[in-house]
């Protein structure tokens, strides 16, 4: 890797890493205190950073990086609860469902089944822990469980 990008790596981790309070600080402001205290519980936060993803679909790298990007999207449109839970969690069974495939040119990266698994984990986690109100809970779970539809879709005609 070249100077240059590792040195935009470690700035962009940088953010991510500060927009880690932010995260939380939002989930705050729209379900409350011990909501934010469960969601930055059961977030992953080093595991997803140390999850790389394929560069072709991913250029920024790591899981936990793309998750703040994602979030920070969410945030810029001025989106509600269901929105923001979705942007943190989306992501959040990358690491269990890795798989790596050596093709003629590079290895290649996928996440076979992580929407699925990860949409589970959400509900899972906030549910249990009374986290939100149903409505923002299962808007939450539906769009981190169908968010790779559409390239599904794309990809078939």
């Amino acid at each position: 890797m070249a100077t240059g990008d590792a040195h935009r790596r470690e700035e962009l981790r940088g953010l991510v890493a500060g927009a880690i309070d932010e995260h939380v600080a939002v989930v705050h402001r729209t379900v409350g205190h011990h909501d934010a205290a469960v969601v930055a519980q059961h977030l992953p936060r080093r595991l997803l950073g140390a999850t790389v993803q394929d560069p072709v679909h991913h250029a920024e790298g790591d899981v936990w990086t793309h998750t703040g990007m994602v979030h920070g999207e969410v945030m810029a449109a001025g989106l509600g609860t269901s929105h923001v839970l979705a942007a943190l969690y989306h992501d959040v069974a990358k690491p269990q469902t890795r798989t790596e495939v050596l093709g003629a040119d590079r290895m290649h990266v996928s996440h076979p089944g992580h929407s699925r698994l990860g949409a589970q984990m959400m509900w899972r986690d906030l549910w249990q822990h009374g986290v939100g109100d149903l409505e923002s809970l299962l808007e939450a779970y539906w769009m981190s469980r169908w968010h790779q539809r559409v390239f599904h879709l794309w990809s078939q005609e």
